[in-house]
């Protein structure tokens, strides 16, 4: 039986209710296991928290704003699942936290909810990493041939999903008193150990997916060129911040201990911006604001091209210089007061090539919209003298 587009938006909003359901309560039990001794209130897993709550909140309010709009498209039910998955995760883990650490045996199924949650992470990643990107923008594949990544993708999360459902699993590396999986099937344990070829597909079927969005932009125009922007831009501001946190934490002034503060932030940061996605998506497929991308794009560029110029000759001249005079962990006024200096006297000729790269870059060989409006008014004004205008009106 084919549902209507009215029960499809009804049924659309109960997925989303059970979302916001699950992330109050999970709310609820946060703030009861505040006090408890296996809860972190470390800056870096706080921020854990908050990206978890802003992708929640975000994939199921684009999932629903999509439904509402279009009912019977395949990224706004994919969108709202993902939300709900998050969301169920989420209320799992404090359920398990204050079932068995901070108020033991007061909440009957742990080891239910053990064996319910301990493999979402398989459907909430794969789901991201490959039917979105893979249906995006209008919930249909690239072409027929690309059934079999489909398929394959697909299969491949089943797999895991099921192989994670009834492995042992527990939350003892969280110091939580460790509970029975009641899904568990030891005889199955011979055939998870040899599950190592489905783990590495499942990482090629999120590069298969990845390279399908490829092929999409580069035979795209019009607006689902714009479409195609929206998210690739979103990606990759997502990608290079958190590559960036990889890089200051693993290989740079991160791996010192104690962490620079800078790091930890810049870590930070990086996790809260993979909400930018589902956000990006919902813009994307309800089309407000499709054609503003082109702005984003150039400004964000024109800003981060500054910024790591000022970073750039901050470094150089305080650091590189003070270290070679002796002083590179001692703050010297004198070469702060030259970093300013040299960015102060280069930063118009600098932020002048780099908007004309960047107009280069988005634009193409198309004039900018200004420089349209400049060259319309110039010719407007150069064409009739303004006192021979009077008498032809």
């Amino acid at each position: 039986m084919r549902l209507t587009d009215r029960a499809a938006g009804r049924l659309a909003w109960v997925v989303f209710g059970a979302s916001v359901a699950f992330f109050v309560f999970s709310v609820v039990l946060k703030i009861l296991n505040a006090g408890s001794k296996y809860v972190s209130h470390d800056a870096g897993d706080l921020a854990v928290e908050a990206s978890f709550v802003l992708a929640i909140g975000s994939f199921a309010v684009a999932g629903l704003l999509i439904t509402r709009q279009q009912p019977r498209h395949t990224i706004g039910w994919l969108m709202l699942a993902i939300g709900l998955t998050l969301a169920w995760g989420d209320l799992s883990e404090g359920y398990i936290r204050y079932a068995l650490a901070t108020n033991p045996g007061s909440l009957p199924g742990p080891g239910i909810v053990v064996g319910l949650s301990s493999w979402l992470w398989v459907p909430a990643i794969g789901l991201v990493g490959t039917f979105l990107i893979l249906l995006f923008p209008d919930g249909h594949l690239p072409s027929r041939r690309w059934r079999v990544i489909s398929w394959l993708s697909g299969l491949t999360l089943l797999g895991l999903s099921l192989a994670m459902m009834v492995a042992p699993s527990s939350y003892e590396d969280a110091g939580i008193p460790s509970v029975s999986n009641p899904f568990e099937i030891e005889a199955l344990a011979p055939v998870l150990q040899r599950l190592g070829p489905l783990l590495a597909l499942f990482p090629l079927c999120i590069l298969a997916c990845a390279a399908s969005l490829v092929v999409r932009f580069r035979r795209s125009s019009g607006v689902k060129r714009l479409q195609l922007k929206w998210l690739a831009t979103a990606g990759a501001l997502a990608a290079a911040l958190y590559l960036l946190a990889m890089l200051a934490s693993s290989v740079g002034p991160g791996a010192r201990d104690p962490e620079p503060g800078w790091v930890t932030t810049l870590t930070d940061v990086a996790l809260v911006c993979f909400t930018v996605i589902p956000v990006a998506i919902g813009v994307a497929v309800l089309k407000h604001g499709l054609y503003d991308i082109d702005v984003v794009i150039n400004k964000a560029l024109v800003l981060g091209v500054l910024a790591a110029f000022i970073t750039a000759v901050y470094v150089a001249i305080v650091v590189g210089v003070g270290s070679l005079v002796g002083r590179g962990d001692e703050p010297n006024l004198a070469l702060s007061i030259a970093a300013t200096a040299v960015v102060a006297v280069a930063f118009q000729p600098v932020r002048d090539r780099v908007q004309r790269f960047a107009n280069r870059l988005v634009y193409g060989s198309r004039a900018t919209p200004y420089e349209v409006l400049s060259n319309f008014a110039d010719r407007v004004g150069g064409s009739y003298d303004a006192a021979e205008l009077l008498p032809m009106m």
